[in-house]
C-alpha cells in the first residue's frame, strides 16, 4: 500500500541551501498514501510532461490523455513508476537543476511541489550530466516509448487488440509503455521477445489488478508475427512454425529501486 514513497520535502540546511528527500515516516502512513500519490504527479505534471514545442512532433497531453495519466498515477501499479521519476527530480533538485520559488527567507521547510516551478536552473539548462524523463503525445492511436520518454496517441487506445481480439486496459498498457524505459528495462523494446516479457512483467499484473484477463499473446501485425506470451512461442503466420522464446529478457531482475514496493509489477510501441 506504499507504493508513492513519503512525500517529496525541501528543507534549508544549516547552510540556507534548500535539500529535497522523501519524509520516511509519512511513508508508512496508509492515510497518507494517497494523498503522496496527488503530491508526486503535482511534480510530475510540473517536471516532466512535455508542455510546449520541446521535441519535433510532440504536443502537449489533451485533455483525455492528461484525465487518463492523472488516474495512471493514482493506481497502485502507475503509482510506482510516478514515483521513479519524482525520485530523480528529487536528485535532479539538490543539484540545483531546478528554479526555486522566491519565498519568505523565514519558511525553511516546505513540500517540494509548492517550492519549484517546473523551469530548469541555467545549471539545468546546460547540464550534460542529466536529462530529465519526458511524457508527450503524437498523432495516432496506442502509445510507444524509449529509455526516457513515453509517448500517447492523440486519438487514445482501441478498445480490442487488433491481432487477437484481446480488451485492451489503458492503464496496464501505459505500465507495459514505462516497463521499456530506464524504470524498467530500456532494451526491452528491441525485439519480439523483450515485448513479450514486457507484457508478462508490466502489463498483465496491471491487468489483472483491474479485473481483466491476462494478456496471452503479442503480435507485429506488419511482420505477421505472434507471440505466445504464456508458453514463451513465437510463431509466424507465413509458415506457422514455432520457435522458442529467448528467456533473456524473462531473466533480467527487477530493478534494486523498486524491490521494496509492494506491488510487483510485471514498450517500444504497441502494434497491436
Amino acid at each position: 500500500p506504499f507504493q508513492a514513497g513519503g512525500q517529496a520535502i525541501a528543507r534549508k540546511n544549516s547552510k540556507g541551501v534548500w535539500e529535497a528527500y522523501r519524509d520516511s515516516e509519512m511513508q508508512f502512513r496508509f492515510s497518507n498514501e494517497m494523498e503522496n500519490r496527488i503530491d508526486n504527479y503535482k511534480i510530475f505534471q510540473m517536471v516532466n510532461l512535455i508542455n510546449g514545442e520541446e521535441y519535433v512532433g510532440l504536443t502537449p497531453l489533451n485533455s483525455q490523455n492528461a484525465e487518463l495519466l492523472r488516474k495512471f498515477s493514482e493506481s497502485n501499479g502507475g503509482a510506482i513508476w510516478i514515483r521513479a521519476a519524482v525520485d530523480e527530480t528529487i536528485e535532479a533538485f539538490n543539484k540545483g537543476f531546478l528554479v526555486v520559488k522566491d519565498i519568505s527567507p523565514e519558511i525553511k521547510s516546505l513540500p517540494l511541489s509548492e517550492l519549484i516551478t517546473g523551469e530548469l536552473s541555467d545549471e539545468g539548462l546546460f547540464t550534460q550530466d542529466f536529462q530529465f524523463f519526458k511524457l508527450g503525445q503524437y498523432e495516432g492511436w496506442g502509445a510507444k516509448a524509449q529509455s526516457g520518454l513515453v509517448q500517447f496517441g492523440s486519438l487514445g487506445f482501441k478498445t480490442y487488440f487488433p491481432g487477437s481480439g484481446e480488451v485492451v486496459d489503458p492503464l496496464a498498457i501505459i505500465s507495459h509503455e514505462f516497463g521499456h524505459t530506464r524504470f524498467g528495462h530500456p532494451d526491452s523494446g528491441n525485439d519480439i521477445c523483450g515485448e513479450a516479457a514486457t507484457v508478462q512483467r508490466y502489463e498483465n499484473p496491471m491487468r489483472l489488478a483491474h479485473g481483466y484477463a491476462p494478456r496471452k499473446t503479442y503480435h507485429v501485425l506488419k511482420e505477421k508475427i505472434l507471440v505466445n506470451v504464456e508458453q514463451g512461442q513465437v510463431y509466424s503466420s507465413e509458415n506457422d512454425i514455432a520457435s522458442p522464446l529467448m528467456p533473456i529478457y524473462f531473466a533480467l531482475p527487477f530493478k534494486e529501486n523498486r524491490s521494496s514496493y509492494s506491488l510487483p509489477i510485471s514498450s517500444s510501441s504497441i502494434d497491436e
